[in-house]
C-alpha cells in the first residue's frame, strides 16, 4: 500500500497505482479495507471529484479521520462545496 502512495508522488500513472493497490487487497480483509479507501484518494488525486462522495462515505465514522482530512479538503474546495459539508464534521466525535 505504501508502494502506490509512493508511486503517486513520484508520478506513476493511475493504472500503475491502481494495480499496486489492487495487489495489497490481496494480503488481508485488513489490507482490503485499506485499498478501497486508497484506491479512492488515488482516484481523487488523479482528478476525478466525482468520487469525493463515495470516499466521505467510507471514511466516516472512522478513528484516524484526519488522515482523509486533506483530500476531502481539497475536493470539496475544488468543487465549491466546503460550507456544505462543514456542519457534517463539526459534532463529530472524531474532533
Amino acid at each position: 500500500m505504501i508502494q502506490s502512495i509512493v508511486l503517486r508522488r513520484l508520478g506513476g500513472t493511475l493504472n500503475e497505482i491502481l494495480e499496486l493497490i489492487e495487489r495489497s487487497a490481496q494480503v488481508s480483509e485488513l489490507h482490503a479495507e485499506f485499498a478501497t479507501g486508497n484506491r479512492l484518494v488515488t482516484y481523487i488525486e488523479f482528478g476525478q471529484l466525482e468520487y469525493l462522495d463515495q470516499y466521505l462515505a467510507w471514511y466516516e465514522g472512522r478513528d484516524y479521520i484526519f488522515m482523509g482530512l486533506p483530500f476531502m479538503l481539497e475536493g470539496f474546495v475544488k468543487l465549491g462545496r466546503l460550507e456544505d459539508n462543514t456542519c457534517r464534521y463539526q459534532s463529530s466525535k472524531n474532533y
